[in-house]
C-alpha cells in the first residue's frame, strides 16, 4: 500500500500528532474566523463611506505599511524557528532580551530611512497623501511590535492568548476607526489612527503575557545569535520584499496608468477573495509551524514527511472547495459586501482565489527548506516570481487594467509553487496525496455546477441568498466526497465539527 492510500497519521505515535494538529488548528480558528468577519464587515462599510478613489489611496498607504513590515518579517520568523532551541537549553532570558533590542532598533532605523526618502518626494505628493503617509508609519511601528509579541505566544503554543490578541486587533481597530471617522470627521486618517490606538492600548498586557515568568536579560546583543538569525532569516527578508512586489505592487502600476478608482475596485475585490482563502491557509500554517518543527527536531525525517503528507490532504480537502465556491458565488458576494460601485470587480474573484491557493501549497513545500535552514531557496523562488509578475504587469496592465493584474498575480503564484516543488526535492521529499486531490477537485466541480445552475432566491435580501448558497454548496460537496469514499474527509470535517461543538 502506498503512502497516499494509507489512513492519515497511521505511523506509530501518529495519533498524538493527529490530535495535536487538529486541536491546534481548531483552536486557531477564532483568530481567523473573527478577523475575517471584520474584513467582510469593514469592506462594505468603508466602501459605502468612501469613494473608490479614497479607498484606493488607503490601499496604497497600507501597501507601504506591508512593505515596511516585510523588512522586519525576519524577526518574528526567527522567533518561531529559534524559540524551541532556546527553550530546550533553558536560555530564554537572553533570547528575549536580544529580540527586544533588535526589534526597536530595526523600527527606528527603518523610520529614519523612510522619512528621509519622504522629504525628497514631498513636492510631488498631495497634502492629504502626505498626512496619510505619517499615519501609515505609526501603523507600521505598532504592528511590528504587535507581530513579534504575537509570534512569541504562538511559539509557546499559548493559542488562547494568541486568538484573543488577534481578535482584539481586528475588532477594536475596526470599531475605533469607524468611531473616529464618523464622529471626528477624520476621513481615511481615522481608520489608520484607530489601528494605532488599538495596539497602544493592548501592548502592556501583551508584554505581560508573552514574557510571564521570564526575567529578560538586557546585555549586549549576542553576535553569534544575531549571525545565525540573519543567516536563517536574511533570505526571508528578500522573500518578504519580493512577496510584497508579487502581492501588492500592482496597485501602484494600476494607479499610474488608470488612477485611484481602478485601484479601489481592484483592492476591494482582491482583499475579499484573498482573505477568504487565507482564512484556511493561516489556520493550517499556524498549527503546522510549531508542530512540524518539534516533530522534525525530536522525531526525525520519516515522521515529518508523513505529517506533511497528512496536513496537505487536509489542505486540499478544505481549500479546493473554497476556491470553487468563491468562483461560483463571486457576483453575489460582491453585491452583498460592496454594492454597485465596486461590483464589477467580481470578475477577478476566482483568479485571485486560485493564486492564493497556489501560494498556500507553496508554503507547505517550503518546510523542506525551513527544516534544513536553507531559506535562500525561498527568497530565490519569490524573487524570480516577483520579477515575472512585474514584467507581466508592465506589459498587460496598461491595456487591461486590474483584470490583467489578477491574472499575472495568479500566474506568478503558480510559477512560485513550481519552483518550490523543484527546489525542495533536494532537501526533503514527501508523497503528494494525488488521490485526495482528484476526489476533492471532482467534488468541488459538482458543487460549482450545482451552484451555477440552481440559483438560490430565498428573498429580496441577498445576504440570506449568500448564506443559503454557502450551506447548500457545503452539503453538496460533502455528500459527493462521501460517495467517492474519501476516508480522509472525516478528519478534515472534524475541524469543523469540533469548532461547532466548542462554540455550542
Amino acid at each position: 500500500m502506498s503512502q497516499c492510500d494509507r489512513p492519515l497519521f497511521s505511523m506509530d505515535g501518529s495519533q498524538t500528532m493527529k490530535k495535536n494538529f487538529i486541536k491546534d488548528a481548531v483552536q486557531y480558528l477564532p483568530a481567523h474566523i473573527i478577523p475575517l468577519v471584520f474584513v467582510f464587515i469593514s469592506v462594505p462599510v468603508f466602501t459605502r463611506i468612501f469613494s473608490p478613489i479614497e479607498y484606493g489611496n488607503y490601499s496604497l498607504i497600507m501597501s507601504m505599511v506591508m512593505i515596511l513590515n516585510s523588512l522586519l518579517d525576519w524577526l518574528p520568523q526567527s522567533v518561531v524557528r529559534y524559540y524551541p532551541i532556546f527553550d530546550k537549553n533553558k536560555s530564554l532570558n537572553a533570547f528575549f532580551g536580544n529580540i527586544i533590542c533588535l526589534l526597536f532598533a530595526s523600527i527606528l532605523i527603518l523610520i529614519v530611512i523612510i522619512c528621509s526618502i519622504a522629504v525628497f518626494f514631498r513636492p510631488f505628493v498631495s497634502t492629504q497623501s502626505y498626512h496619510l503617509f505619517y499615519f501609515g508609519l505609526g501603523v507600521f511601528a505598532s504592528w511590528s511590535i504587535f507581530n513579534v509579541f504575537l509570534q512569541i505566544l504562538r511559539s509557546q503554543r499559548r493559542i488562547g492568548w494568541y486568538c484573543f490578541f488577534s481578535i482584539w486587533k481586528s475588532a477594536i481597530s475596526f470599531a475605533l476607526g469607524l468611531i473616529i471617522v464618523l464622529s471626528l470627521n477624520f476621513g481615511i486618517n481615522g481608520i489608520l489612527l484607530g489601528s494605532i490606538l488599538t495596539i497602544i492600548i493592548i501592548l502592556p498586557f501583551m508584554w505581560k503575557k508573552a514574557f510571564a515568568g521570564t526575567r529578560i536579560v538586557y546585555s549586549k546583543i549576542d553576535i553569534t545569535l544575531l549571525k545565525n538569525m540573519m543567516l536563517y532569516s536574511y533570505p526571508l527578508i528578500i522573500a518578504s520584499i519580493s512577496a510584497w512586489i508579487l502581492n501588492l505592487s500592482d496597485r501602484y502600476i494600476i494607479k499610474f496608468y488608470h488612477g485611484s478608482r481602478d485601484v479601489g475596485i481592484y483592492s476591494a475585490s482582491y482583499d475579499i477573495s484573498r482573505n477568504s482563502i487565507l482564512l484556511f491557509i493561516n489556520m493550517f500554517m499556524l498549527a503546522l509551524g510549531p508542530l512540524s518543527m518539534n516533530i522534525w527536531e525530536n522525531e526525525g525525517r520519516d515522521k515529518s514527511a508523513h505529517f506533511i503528507n497528512g496536513v496537505t490532504s487536509y489542505y486540499l480537502l478544505i481549500c479546493i472547495p473554497a476556491v470553487t465556491g468563491l468562483a461560483a458565488l463571486s457576483h453575489l458576494i460582491m453585491f452583498v459586501l460592496t454594492g454597485d460601485k465596486y461590483i464589477e470587480g467580481h470578475r477577478i474573484f476566482p483568479i485571485i482565489a486560485l493564486g492564493i491557493f497556489f501560494f498556500g501549497l507553496q508554503q507547505i513545500y517550503n518546510y523542506g527548506f525551513l527544516f534544513h535552514k536553507v531559506t535562500r531557496f525561498i527568497s530565490l523562488g519569490v524573487m524570480l516570481s516577483s520579477c515575472l509578475n512585474i514584467l507581466l504587469n508592465f506589459v498587460f496592465i496598461p491595456k487591461y487594467s486590474y483584470l490583467a493584474a489578477s491574472i499575472t498575480t495568479m500566474a506568478s503564484y503558480g510559477f512560485l509553487l513550481f519552483l518550490a516543488v523543484i527546489f525542495s526535492r533536494r532537501y526533503f521529499t514527501w508523497t503528494f496525496p494525488w488521490k485526495v486531490f482528484f476526489k476533492a477537485l471532482l467534488s468541488s466541480c459538482v458543487m460549482m455546477i450545482f451552484l451555477i445552475n440552481v440559483p438560490i432566491n430565498t428573498c429580496s435580501w441577498k445576504l440570506f441568498d449568500l448564506i443559503a448558497s454557502i450551506g447548500i454548496g457545503f452539503t453538496v460537496y460533502t455528500i459527493t466526497l462521501l460517495i467517492l469514499r474519501e476516508s480522509n474527509a472525516s478528519d478534515a470535517l472534524l475541524l469543523i465539527r469540533l469548532k461547532i461543538k466548542q462554540l455550542s
